[in-house]
């Protein structure tokens, strides 16, 4: 892949700051090199602009020009090696300064985004005539101000397509009407597929379940048999267990990658749940291929 200058841009929309990253201003980026199984803690939104490629996840996705997917965080996933020309960026939801409103944009926009739990593939003309006009207007250099605004509306436009092509419970979500047990539990396992590797995670599932932490730990416990660190746990250990090995990436590596602070709590959660050490989990892989 050709290199791009990768920047960041902020743009607020009440409360809600979206951070966006990736090759700023927008250009054409290149690939022809398969890329090894990792995931993010950001969105990436990708646009196919010419040739094709396969995204592989736990299924793998045939990107032709026009479509367009945004990857959730916390999503392993990798590409094939074909020459295409694709537009990449990164997207993060943080809250800005407080507002003195009722209405919180960040909490509304979170709740939608939650809902996505594996890649999105979708085709907007809309976005796609909208990406073109960013690109001129980038090679015009225009102001930060303008990259703002530019950027938002994209945020704003792809927020909406994921409203329009995911199934219920989302409304649910955005009315905050989550009442049953099979609401409470398809959200916890939505948010926790996307935040397993973000430390003190559980405070933001509590803001989605509008309950407090005493009152999520118990929920977690009876919907699930466990508490929500022993889910961290698994998903972790799902995680390092595919990057260990299929990919060649070194092992402190991927205990930063899943969220772990140290290599040695690394190394001990990986010897309790396998009864093996990376090490040989690893040699163990490389001896059956």
């Amino acid at each position: 892949m050709e290199p791009a200058q990768s920047q960041l841009i902020t743009a607020d929309i009440g409360d809600l700051r979206t951070m966006f990253t990736g090759n700023l201003p927008l250009r054409e980026v290149f690939a022809d090199k398969e890329s090894y199984i990792h995931f993010h803690r950001h969105f990436e939104f990708h646009y196919t602009l010419s040739g094709s490629f396969r995204l592989v996840s736990e299924k793998p996705y045939e990107l032709y020009p026009g479509d367009m997917v945004l990857i959730p965080p916390g999503v392993l996933h990798a590409t094939s090696a074909s020459p295409h020309k694709r537009l990449v960026l990164g997207l993060s939801l943080n809250r800005g300064e407080r507002q003195n409103r009722t209405f919180s944009e960040y909490q509304y926009y979170s709740m939608i985004f939650s809902t996505l739990h594996e890649p999105l593939i979708f085709q907007s003309e809309e976005i796609a005539t909208y990406l073109d006009s960013m690109m001129k207007l980038y090679a015009n250099e225009i102001s930060v101000h303008k990259q703002k605004i530019i950027l938002s509306m994209l945020f704003l436009r792809l927020a909406e397509h994921i409203v329009t092509l995911k199934e219920p419970p989302v409304d649910k979500l955005m009315s905050g009407d989550i009442r049953s047990d099979s609401d409470r539990r398809w959200l916890i396992e939505n948010y926790l597929s996307s935040n397993y590797a973000v430390p003190n995670s559980i405070d933001g599932l509590c803001a989605q379940l509008n309950l407090c932490r005493r009152q999520t730990d118990r929920t977690i416990k009876r919907l699930f048999g466990v508490s929500y660190q022993t889910l961290i746990g698994r998903r972790r250990m799902e995680a390092a267990e595919l990057l260990i090995r299929r990919t060649s990436m070194p092992f402190l590596d991927i205990a930063e990658r899943i969220g772990y602070e140290s290599y040695a709590g690394f190394y001990l959660a990986i010897k309790n749940h396998f009864g093996k050490t990376p090490e040989e989990l690893r040699e163990e892989t490389s001896e059956h291929h």
